[in-house]
């Protein structure tokens, strides 16, 4: 007989059966319900099977049937997978199993296929029946006091929403928020947004809470409050963040309480993986063709940028520094410009700086964000007859995503391009 890949559990199970022990007596043993005993034996019996290549012909007809299916294209070893690990669904009609994922995708608002691929990783979704999945949805919905788009949205990443007690979930936001000491609908805003902290049982995040913050000396209310920016390191390790903290100490090459103060700022520096962050630094130091040692001195004032794609940072400075060049200014440094500034609102500033110069028009400007509300409204308030422009800008690589920004307003505003663009090589 050859081995199976068995899991620790399941070679347990199977140990106490083949003692004579009863599904119940082993639940017991293992603190399990006697059904997810008879399950897993189950499971471990079929891996067996398979193993030996004596799986029964229901098995191989079931997979057959799921293979042709179209929107698990390609999924074979998973459907596999999922069939050794639950035996019980070669019993079910693949009507049943069709019905399913046609009521219930409508039912969540996503295709077949997404949905189909959902249950393959959790396969009671298979199982369940969609009135059922429709009533726990709209129990949780109203018992936690979140809209039907947000607890689906956070189903969708944690699948195990959808077919728990809803009551159950209620009661772990409850206590959670009553051990952490806030408002359950602050805690319910937070763990949406990382659904698996809404079935990690309260006492699990109470105790992380508790002990990473006595590992980093810092208050158990200030973590609270570090923790509701960024809830998932409230499911780590306590050792995992502080070990975390601690590279990122060297690789900042500053002290721990300096990178305590860092994560206060960004909470996300606790979960972040160190070699990500150090990639991401020695890129950007790279694009920006600056000194690295600098760059990294500078980060440390603006910790939220270390956590952000590095191209992404140099299409910002990219725009800033177009900005500034249209304004008739020198960038005289660069690292200024790594600012958490959508690119969209400095080609909004840039155009408008542009337009109102045009005109001599002294406009008292609202903040960058505003600009392009701003310059909509000005233009707008002129006659149809003045509103076209013949603008010059400077030769940048910036300069055809500006034209194209600056075309796409004025369509968007009066559907039509009312800027033209001469490019002078010399600015």
């Amino acid at each position: 007989m050859n081995d199976a890949q068995l899991s620790q559990k399941e070679e347990n199970i199977i140990m106490l059966r083949s003692k004579g022990l009863k599904c119940k007596a082993i639940g017991m043993k293992n603190n399990i319900t006697e059904s997810s005993a008879n399950k897993t034996l189950r499971a471990a019996k079929a891996k067996i099977q398979d193993a030996n290549n004596v799986l029964p012909e229901s098995f191989k007809k079931k997979y057959n049937e799921f293979c042709k299916m179209s929107e698990l294209s390609g999924f074979e070893k998973h459907i596999k997978d999922m069939l050794l690990s639950w035996p019980d669904i070669v019993t079910l009609d693949m009507s049943y199993i069709r019905s399913v994922i046609d009521k219930s995708s409508k039912i969540l608002g996503v295709s077949t296929s997404q949905y189909s691929k959902l249950a393959l990783a959790r396969p009671t979704l298979f199982y369940q029946k969609p009135e059922t999945t429709k009533s726990k949805i709209d129990a949780a919905v109203s018992l936690l006091g979140v809209s039907r788009k947000d607890f689906i949205k956070a189903g969708l990443k944690q699948p195990q929403l959808f077919y728990q007690n809803p009551e159950t979930l209620k009661s772990n936001v409850e206590k959670t928020a009553e051990l952490l000491k806030i408002k359950k609908n602050d805690w319910v805003k937070a763990a949406i947004k990382q659904p698996h902290l809404i079935y990690i049982k309260p006492d699990t995040i109470y105790q992380n809470m508790v002990n990473t913050s006595k590992k980093l000396g810092i208050e158990p209310e200030k973590f609270v409050k570090m923790a509701l920016a960024q809830p998932t390191i409230l499911a780590l390790k306590p050792e995992s963040v502080y070990n975390n903290l601690k590279i990122f100490s060297i690789v900042l090459q500053t002290d721990m309480e300096n990178c305590k103060k860092i994560a206060a700022m960004m909470p996300t520096l606790l979960y972040l993986k160190p070699q990500s962050i150090i990639k991401n630094v020695n890129k950007l130091a790279d694009l920006l063709d600056v000194d690295r040692d600098k760059l990294l001195k500078f980060l440390i004032s603006k910790p939220s940028v270390l956590a952000s794609k590095p191209e992404s940072i140099r299409h910002r400075v990219l725009a800033g520094a177009y900005y500034k060049k249209i304004k008739g200014k020198e960038v005289k440094n660069i690292f200024k410009l790594i600012v958490a500034i959508n690119p969209l609102h400095l080609h909004a500033s840039s155009l408008a700086y542009l337009v109102y110069k045009a005109d001599n028009a002294k406009v008292r400007l609202d903040s960058i964000a505003k600009r392009e509300t701003q310059l909509a409204e000005y233009l707008k308030s002129k006659p149809e007859s003045e509103r076209h422009y013949v603008l010059t800008i400077p030769d940048d690589e910036m300069s055809e995503e500006f034209i194209n920004y600056a075309k796409e307003f004025s369509i968007k505003l009066f559907n039509k391009n009312i800027f033209e663009f001469k490019i002078d090589k010399s600015i």
